[in-house]
């Protein structure tokens, strides 16, 4: 089984999924361009485009990762994809359907609640957004 984890921050669980015999695929946004491709058991794709960390402008770099992610998901073969908070979520929900893999959603902190210096109708809809992601 071919699992791509789909991470905006740090590396996760690609060790664990490897050592329990998946064949794992790690992309992951490199926001501070840090991020070491050390010898592991999977592969790590990098998406290096410097962006903030829990910051709402970090919003503005959204469009740009969301495509290189639905651009890298679509053009992989791929069973599984384990996306990670939400932004990561809606490219995965769109390559789920258009290559028919499982999705694994994973909600490490809700989204809007980081949020706060933003007006509350767009955390609202950032809310729904996810909520409304999560039934896929």
């Amino acid at each position: 089984m071919k699992v791509i984890l789909v991470r905006s921050r740090s590396i996760d669980s690609a060790e664990t999924l490897s050592k329990s015999g998946y064949s794992v695929t790690l992309l992951v946004w490199d926001r501070q361009n840090n991020l070491k491709k050390e010898n592991k058991d999977y592969n790590i794709c990098k998406f290096s485009l410097n962006a903030p960390y829990d910051h709402w402008t970090a919003l503005f770099y959204l469009p740009l990762w969301w495509s290189y992610e639905l651009y890298f998901l679509l053009s992989q073969n791929v069973n599984i994809i384990h996306s990670c908070d939400f932004d990561t979520l809606w490219p995965a929900i769109i390559a789920k359907f258009v290559k028919k893999a499982k999705l694994v959603y994973t909600i490490y902190d809700f989204y809007a609640d980081n949020l706060i210096k933003l007006p509350e109708f767009l955390r609202n809809t950032i809310s729904f957004l996810e909520k409304a992601g999560i039934g896929f």
